[in-house]
């Protein structure tokens, strides 16, 4: 019960941020959002109440760079605390080089709390980053690129490889924001699809680690269904991560190609990784499979939902 009043505060302050254009209303949303989460990190044990700890202390941090840089902004008209402003949104996302906490407190939190902490608690931050109109962010936007990338290379835990992948998104979506104040929120919506189904299948079949594959008895059809949704969250196609990546490539190639160029060489080593995390997914062989979860999407359902979400938002292409 008390989960689901958290979970309707955290609604209802995305829906005020989104619905406002007071910073004041920001800043009040944000923080509104911020301690309705961090009840919903604990899992009971020491690690979680560390990973609550720090939540709460960088996002308190951030909060009150974003509430004094705008009394002062709007006062005095000085610069240097726009740019603040910017800063503090900056760590809030998890924007390189600001992205450290991420994956350290994603490692020690549940498959939901981070799944939240992936999505929804970035979608305030987005928002009033979309009100900004400056080019200062496309340093972060690199960074973000090159940094979540290579930071998956070495990880063996799937919520850290999780949350450096979700650094790499995070800059398709900035420069998104940079192109067309709107777009971004269809990014971020078939971005939350794809990565809801990788963590019902993790938490289901109890995956931590890449070791974790190699203990597993898992049926042709439900390794078939993560290779796919793995591949998606990588852009390759024929699958939904490929239109989502192909939309953003037709905004961006004609005004960012400098960028474009990054955000397609992240995307290739994200898919690196991915495939090493499938690696020994795909080579294991059991004769007597046992124990496994049915997920009740079969592969030929989720093509066609993969070809469906296309035809469905290829026309906001010209709309936006």
């Amino acid at each position: 019960m008390m989960n689901f009043i958290f979970l309707w505060m955290l609604g209802l302050s995305i829906l005020m941020s989104m619905s406002s254009s007071s910073w004041f209303s920001f800043w009040l949303s944000m923080e509104i959002n911020m301690m309705m989460f961090i009840p919903l990190m604990n899992s009971k044990n020491f690690l979680s109440c560390n990973s609550m700890i720090n939540y709460f202390i960088i996002q308190s941090l951030a909060s009150s760079m974003f509430l004094f840089s705008s009394i002062l902004f709007f006062s005095l008209k000085i610069t240097l605390f726009y740019n603040i402003i910017i800063l503090s949104i900056l760590i809030k996302l998890a924007a390189a080089p600001f992205h450290m906490w991420f994956p350290q407190i994603s490692e020690n939190i549940s498959y939901k709390s981070f799944f939240l902490l992936s999505t929804i608690q970035k979608i305030i931050p987005l928002q009033i980053l979309s009100v900004f109109n400056n080019n200062k962010i496309i340093l972060f936007i690199v960074l973000s690129a090159t940094l979540g990338t290579l930071g998956g290379f070495n990880q063996i835990s799937l919520r850290k490889i999780l949350a450096f992948s979700s650094i790499s998104h995070l800059a398709w979506m900035m420069t998104l924001i940079m192109i067309n104040q709107f777009y971004w929120i269809i990014y971020f919506m078939m971005y939350f699809f794809i990565l809801l189904k990788i963590i019902i299948f993790l938490k289901m079949n109890f995956i931590n680690t890449i070791n974790n594959f190699y203990t597993k008895n898992l049926l042709p059809m439900n390794k078939f269904q993560l290779f796919s949704t793995f591949m998606s969250l990588g852009g390759l196609p024929p699958f939904m991560g490929f239109f989502m990546k192909l939309l953003s490539i037709i905004l961006i190639i004609n005004k960012m190609p400098f960028i474009l160029v990054i955000l397609i060489l992240s995307s290739l080593g994200n898919l690196y990784f991915y495939s090493r995390i499938l690696f020994p997914l795909v080579l294991s062989y059991n004769a007597m499979v046992k124990n496994y979860n049915v997920f009740s999407i079969n592969s030929t359902t989720f093509f066609l939902i993969n070809m469906t979400m296309f035809i469905m938002l290829l026309p906001w292409v010209k709309l936006l």
